[in-house]
């Protein structure tokens, strides 16, 4: 990302194309987190076999298939042993996962890190590394931040789906381009201020002693040593900081 260049986000809107609010029962949502969280189990058989008897069940099944209608679930086309069903997310169950839990596992930012949500909205700001060996602090601003960005994604959506009027969905699009861009430079401004070396001391846990948990802060300090040899954050960074400048010099000669 160079200058104030905007992000592209052709793929991400395509994706997203065929969005449509869908209502997740408890049980058809419990199957989603469970496909989402199975890792590559290639040389576990017997993790496979019990997940082949379970799949074999007309109400796992029937599951399955409601995911599938809605969009939210794809059938995989490999099967490992025979009559083994496989299921991953597709982009609209990522979508859903993103913009309507506030907790799930890492595994769903790392297993689908090729999928154009998460190419869109994480990996134009960070590099994967950043990503897999981030702390429970930082991964808890980002799953906001991604939140934040689906949930103003579907808003827009709902609204361009009862329009047929090409210069409205255009200018729409455009808009919602613009306010993800926003919540991007709002993360980059973010988590520059709480890795201030004040801010990592005063948000540790304290320790018997009453001072800041040696343990946590060096994993913070390790965590803000990734971010600054991550060169997509930094690029990022140094365009927010830019701006920001930009920004404040022009207000204070005013003043």
């Amino acid at each position: 990302m160079e200058g104030n260049k905007l992000v592209d986000y052709k793929d991400y809107f395509a994706a997203l194309s065929k969005y449509k609010k869908v209502e997740v029962s408890e049980q058809e949502k419990a199957l989603l987190f469970r496909i989402m969280n199975d890792l590559d189990l290639t040389g576990q058989l017997g993790s496979y076999l019990k997940f082949r008897d379970k799949d074999h069940s007309v109400e796992i099944q029937s599951v399955a298939v409601r995911l599938i209608a809605q969009g939210l679930l794809e059938e995989k086309k490999s099967r490992l042993l025979r009559g083994l069903r496989r299921y991953k997310l597709t982009s609209l169950g990522i979508f859903y996962v993103l913009s309507e839990t506030r907790s799930y596992s890492p595994i769903l930012l790392k297993k689908y890190k090729e999928d154009p949500v998460l190419l869109t909205l994480l990996y134009t700001y960070f590099e994967y590394d950043t990503i897999n060996s981030s702390t429970a602090r930082l991964y808890s601003v980002i799953t906001q931040y991604l939140r934040q960005c689906c949930k103003t994604t579907s808003y827009w959506l709902e609204d361009v789906g009862s329009k047929n009027d090409a210069d409205y969905i255009n200018e729409v699009t455009r808009g919602l381009a613009l306010e993800l861009e926003w919540n991007a430079k709002a993360l980059g401004f973010k988590i520059a201020i709480m890795y201030i070396e004040s801010n990592i001391l005063s948000l540790n846990p304290k320790a018997e002693s009453g001072d800041a948990s040696v343990a946590y802060y060096d994993l913070e300090r390790n965590m803000k040593e990734t971010l600054s040899k991550d060169k997509k954050f930094m690029s990022f960074l140094n365009n927010v900081y830019k701006e920001f400048g930009e920004g404040y010099s022009e207000l204070t000669d005013m003043g």
